[in-house]
């Protein structure tokens, strides 16, 4: 707050990490006040850069539910150089020294806009100047263009298998096929030292993925083991998977972005799969076949939900931790307080919301649990609020 817009003084909020507290704010005996600064100041250090990257699944034709009321959308808006990447395709490019430009990426039609962002609220609304309007697909197929013959066939024969039909696009294969996983890169650099300013906000859906890690006796990442998936009862393969660095490893079908997901193997009718390894990295035994079998889990709102479990974990030392997903209600009734709404958690110091699983100990009460299978469970000492509190601190989010 001790940095003002200049002529907008309420929208205070200004963030300059290079800088020192003394520098915009001062001492007066009886608390802290701010020393004038205007965010044009050159006292600020503006330059500053940021890059994310991070991995989403496309889902309900690019929305977030089933109900298909909110879109699937990456915005951006801010000066000055910013790229966006998916799948190592650029599909957003705001490159160069210029003022406040925004990006709009629509995962339900595909279309991606570069505007001026009149109202600031960081969405594409129409009467907006529009500098660029294309689509995810026409950029993914401008980049396979430009790539050497020899390698353009296979490149077109990738973003070929990513699309599904859109009837409100115009080129009508301008959204991801449901199902399939991406990735999202995002850099950002600010090159003038004045009014620098950046805003991000998205709603990308995290992947429903069947995670496998493999690690060594000391807790270290195995990479480079090959898994042969086939189904139990036929034999049939299904797909192969090989770790990453990390140990890591997520199920894919065949030379696809296709996710194979728990739902995804119990509608294509494989109740029980299993993993042999095929390759295994120097120094290291090959494990056990893992065996793992779909299992459906019922909510108390009569909601189900796939997931997968060990069959055989003592054998072959494979341990299935499933991840689930949770949502909250538009209203949300909170334990001696007044009901509150989505709107109400979005305004500022209004806190954030999030989700503990608790274990009812041998005292009778409720304590939160932290940890994972391969670093170990833990239960809170505090209970109630502040043991969930106490787990937030330890998640480190």
């Amino acid at each position: 707050w001790a940095v003002s817009n200049g002529d907008d003084d309420a929208r205070r909020g200004q963030f300059f990490l290079f800088n020192d507290a003394d520098d915009v704010l001062v001492d007066t005996g009886s608390g802290l006040a701010d020393r004038g600064v205007e965010a044009s100041s050159s006292t600020l250090h503006h330059y500053f850069g940021l890059s994310m990257s991070t991995q989403f699944a496309q889902q309900y034709g690019g929305f977030t539910s089933e109900d298909r009321t909110t879109r699937v959308t990456y915005n951006f808006s801010g000066d000055d150089d910013v790229w966006v990447y998916i799948d190592g395709y650029l599909v957003g490019d705001l490159g160069g020294i210029h003022s406040a430009v925004a990006l709009d990426i629509d995962f339900s039609t595909g279309q991606v806009i570069v505007f001026t962002d009149s109202n600031r609220d960081n969405d594409y609304t129409n009467g907006e100047h529009v500098f660029r309007q294309t689509t995810i697909r026409a950029m993914m197929q401008e980049a396979v263009n430009a790539q050497p013959a020899e390698s353009r066939a296979a490149l077109q024969a990738e973003i070929d298998n990513m699309f599904v039909s859109n009837d409100s696009s115009d080129d009508g294969y301008s959204i991801f096929k449901d199902g399939t996983s991406h990735t999202l890169d995002f850099f950002y650099m600010e090159r003038g030292n004045t009014d620098s300013n950046m805003s991000l906000k998205f709603n990308l859906q995290s992947i429903p993925r069947t995670d496998i890690v493999k690690v060594d006796q000391d807790g270290g990442p195995v990479s480079g083991a090959t898994f042969r998936v086939t189904d139990t009862d036929t034999g049939a393969l299904i797909c192969t998977a090989t770790t990453e660095r990390d140990g890591s490893v997520v199920l894919m079908q065949p030379d696809s972005h296709t996710l194979i997901t728990p739902d995804w193997l119990a509608n294509n009718g494989h109740r029980r799969i299993t993993l042999t390894e095929e390759t295994v990295p120097s120094g290291y035994r090959a494990t056990k076949p893992i065996q793992l079998s779909v299992n459906k889990l019922e909510a108390t709102d009569g909601s189900t939900l796939n997931v997968l479990l060990s069959d055989n974990q003592w054998e072959s030392g494979a341990y299935a931790q499933p991840k689930v997903t949770a949502t909250t209600p538009h209203d949300i009734s909170l334990n001696g307080h007044d009901a509150i709404t989505v709107e109400d958690l979005r305004k500022d110091g209004a806190g954030t919301l999030f989700a503990v699983v608790q274990h009812k100990g041998a005292d009778g009460q409720w304590h939160t649990v932290t940890g994972d299978a391969l670093s170990g469970w833990r239960l809170t000492t505090g209970t109630d609020l502040s043991g969930a509190l106490e787990a937030d601190s330890a998640a480190k989010y």
